[in-house]
């Protein structure tokens, strides 16, 4: 509730009584103009303050007859006095409330229907968009977030499906949680991070870059488990074995995707192929496993393709033919690595 309707439901009563100076009567006149939900309020909120006056009206002759019939209990008529005094004031007190009540009734009937939201991203491509409470999130290649209109309720909840960069608004009293395929989620209050998790995969992979996150899940007993990590670190949730690791990462080579770099720091040839097939929107199929023990170190801002495979092969070894793809219904370029 705003502070105008609560200055409103204070100076109704005296409205109704005919005590407020000119520029509070003006003040109630113009909310009353504002909508008919507010004149139908008003209206209720008269009727009751009629019935409450009406009400002490009768207490008042009844306690004046009193005082007629048994002059000699004054002490008992003061008493009754104070009461009624007391009961006018309750009453006063409560209509405030009562008006605040019936209008929190109002807007919940008048709320517009939250609906589902949804940003996908095929292959290759990267996507931006600002969440209703004004977190940002770049989507990677071939990646689909799900988000409600409008956040209602304790939580900010989404959905997500492949990878996705946070950078969460801060909102202790409502929790940022990023649901997965893998059927867990990621629980944080405003902070900076990273979400890989493609449905194909068993795993689901966080890394922190600021602030502090939890990942919750249910352990192989189906009991909830919540483990918190620090910047720097990734927790990786596994979906066969319901448990999680976590590991010091270097957040730079993971996130750089996010700022349309790829930046490898001795990184693995598995973790580089699958990279460069997120970027690029290709399938590489490996034949020759050996090729995974090759690693990289290099920053890819602008290059093409063939260059980056040409510049694999003069430094590893390892060797990539480009393969027809015959399946219409698959759009990406089958790449061999042998």
């Amino acid at each position: 509730m705003n502070n105008i309707n609560n200055e409103i439901a204070k100076l109704l009563p005296q409205y109704f009584e005919g005590c407020l100076n000119e520029i509070q009567t003006k003040k109630i006149e113009s909310w009353l103009a504002e909508s008919s939900v507010n004149r139908e309020i008003a209206d209720n909120i008269a009727d009751i303050y009629r019935k409450s006056d009406t009400l002490f009206a009768m207490n008042n002759v009844d306690t004046n007859s009193a005082f007629k019939i048994v002059n000699s209990k004054i002490i008992h008529s003061r008493m009754r006095t104070i009461l009624i005094k007391i009961e006018r004031v309750a009453a006063v007190l409560f209509i405030p409330l009562l008006f605040l009540t019936i209008l929190q009734f109002y807007n919940s009937l008048h709320k517009k229907p939250v609906s589902m939201m949804a940003l996908a991203t095929s292959s290759g491509m990267t996507a931006s968009v600002i969440l209703p409470d004004g977190t940002a999130v770049k989507l990677n290649s071939d990646s689909k977030l799900t988000y409600p209109s409008v956040f209602t309720g304790d939580i900010r909840e989404i959905s997500l499906q492949g990878e996705a960069f946070f950078n969460v608004t801060k909102d202790v009293n409502h929790p940022f949680i990023v649901r997965t395929p893998q059927k867990a989620s990621i629980k944080v209050f405003g902070t900076h991070f990273n979400v890989e998790a493609y449905p194909e995969d068993d795993i689901a992979t966080t890394t922190l870059e600021e602030g502090s996150i939890a990942m919750l899940y249910r352990n192989r007993d189906n009991l909830s488990r919540e483990r918190f990590i620090e910047p720097g670190e990734a927790i990786v949730y596994s979906r066969k074995y319901k448990n999680t690791q976590i590991n010091k990462v270097d957040v730079d080579v993971a996130t750089s995707w996010k700022d349309g770099r790829l930046i490898f720091r001795n990184t693995p040839a598995k973790e580089v192929l699958r990279s460069l097939s997120k970027r690029f929107g290709v399938d590489f199929v490996v034949c020759n496993k050996e090729v995974y023990s090759n690693s990289f170190t290099g920053t890819l801002e602008r290059q093409r393709l063939d260059k980056i495979l040409k510049y694999m092969t003069i430094t590893s070894g390892m060797h990539f033919k480009y393969l027809p793809n015959n399946d219409i219904n698959k759009l990406k370029q089958i790449i061999e690595v042998n």
